[in-house]
């Protein structure tokens, strides 16, 4: 029996009281994200002001020196009471941005740095998902000179592991597409490769540590790689998608397990997918965990938020009440 998925036992409950604050929102940046970046501190910025906040921007750049210049800076030399990190992939989504506010004792979005650093590198983040009992997809880390000799059996997925928002990510099933990932590659010297897992891909959002929702994304393609994802039509959306009962609470258990065994803090997302041919206890695969997800109207956060009659600022003023909450 399957039903529509509604894990919540209570509701979560939304910020009311939202203060008044200097807030510098950090997007842009360097990295293969940086359009999702902008586009979703854009829309920040339109929330925190409806919120009240006094808000200015900072599109940093590669350089230590100029990033610390950008933050003290802002607000004409007064800086800001707290960063809200917008900045994806790489180092400004990976715990390096995370060190330097730190450093600065300055309250900031998402989680810190060591959540960041172990979320971000998918290899380390499996190890630390099987320890605590969450299924991965068989497959590990190697170089690309490994993959190259010996290859993986068919069919699998590779992935770079220190990149997001399914950059890098292939389906690959013969000779010919193993053949072009290895001669196209241009992620670094180490390659992550997994069996591929049919099936449904359905993602979690947990808000401070307890699961809101999930969103279920159906595509033609064999996985939801970077061009179905920002392809409009290519992919469709459902909130709160019908599963069996027992799938549906094992995936929130584990994107809330995630959540706390890294010690995220804000909103996370957690990628899974579901099989439902295979045998019951080895249906469900976590994928990957995304401490600092993308904030445009179409993402999975105020998508999912939505369906539970939360707005996009609501979501907003969550995430910035937990990294003022943080420093109290």
């Amino acid at each position: 029996m399957e039903t529509a998925d509604v894990f919540q036992t209570s509701p979560i409950q939304k910020v009311t009281s939202h203060g008044h604050y200097r807030v510098l929102v950090l997007h842009g940046g360097w990295t293969l994200e940086r359009d999702m970046s902008l586009e979703s501190g854009r829309g920040i910025i339109n929330a925190l002001k409806t919120l009240g906040h006094s808000v200015e921007a900072f599109d940093p750049p590669r350089n230590l020196q100029e990033i610390v210049k950008g933050i003290c800076n802002s607000f004409d030399g007064s800086g800001p009471e707290v960063i809200f990190n917008m900045l994806l992939g790489g180092e400004g989504e990976g715990g390096t941005i995370h060190g330097v506010i730190e450093l600065l004792g300055i309250p900031y979005t998402s989680s810190g740095v060591h959540a960041s650093a172990a979320a971000i590198h998918k290899g380390f983040c499996r190890s630390i998902m099987k320890d605590v009992g969450i299924s991965c997809p068989p497959g590990r880390v190697m170089s690309l000179q490994e993959y190259k000799d010996k290859g993986w059996s068919y069919p699998h997925i590779v992935k770079a592991p220190l990149e997001g928002s399914s950059i890098s990510v292939s389906f690959v099933d013969n000779n010919d597409k193993r053949n072009k990932v290895i001669s196209n590659w241009s992620y670094g010297e180490d390659i992550l490769v997994e069996d591929y897992i049919p099936g449904r891909e359905v993602k979690i959002a947990v808000y401070g540590g307890r699961a809101m929702g999930a969103k279920e994304s159906t595509f033609k393609a064999p996985i939801y790689d970077y061009q179905t994802r920002y392809t409009k039509g290519a992919a469709q959306h459902t909130i709160s998608p019908t599963l069996p009962p027992d799938v549906s609470k094992q995936m929130h258990m584990w994107a809330e397990l995630a959540h706390k065994t890294l010690h995220c803090r804000g909103i996370t997302v957690t990628d899974f997918r579901y099989n439902p041919d295979a045998p019951v206890g080895n249906q469900v695969y976590f994928l990957e965990i995304n401490t600092q997800p993308g904030f445009t109207e179409n993402s999975s956060v105020p998508h999912i938020a939505k369906h539970y009659d939360w707005s996009f600022a609501d979501c907003v003023a969550f995430v910035l009440d937990e990294a003022i909450k943080t420093r109290l």
